[in-house]
């Protein structure tokens, strides 16, 4: 696998109480948005822990093999964005965490990455 073939964006959704969250797509370059394509969403909002992009090749072979995205949603609770970040998904703030990661679903659905089948 040759690096030059990945691309990596960054992109913000809004979550339901109208919050900017971040999300990192990985693919190949060039991939279409039509719709119907394999995707894996990943998130992770807890522990103060940064859920940021990193080596995986099973993630990469999703992306080589079957031409899908793989989509990082930096969910609160996370250290992404310092300490408001981290406490805007704990204790009674924790739905926010589970809302994020259905918004991040929503936007690549809506923004045609996949569908709700995929």
């Amino acid at each position: 696998m040759d690096e030059q073939d990945f691309a990596v964006e960054q992109v913000f959704y809004e979550s339901k109480d109208k919050t900017k969250v971040p999300m990192y797509i990985i693919s190949l370059k060039g991939a279409p948005r039509n719709g119907d394509t394999p995707t894996i969403l990943n998130g992770y909002g807890g522990f103060n822990v940064s859920d940021m992009p990193y080596f995986s090749i099973s993630r990469l072979l999703v992306v080589k093999h079957f031409g899908g995205f793989v989509a990082c949603a930096n969910l609160r609770g996370g250290s992404e964005y310092g300490e408001n970040w981290h406490m805007g998904g704990m204790r009674e703030k924790k739905q926010n965490v589970f809302d994020d990661f259905i918004a991040a679903a929503e936007y690549l659905i809506k923004n045609k990455y996949t569908n709700s089948k995929r």
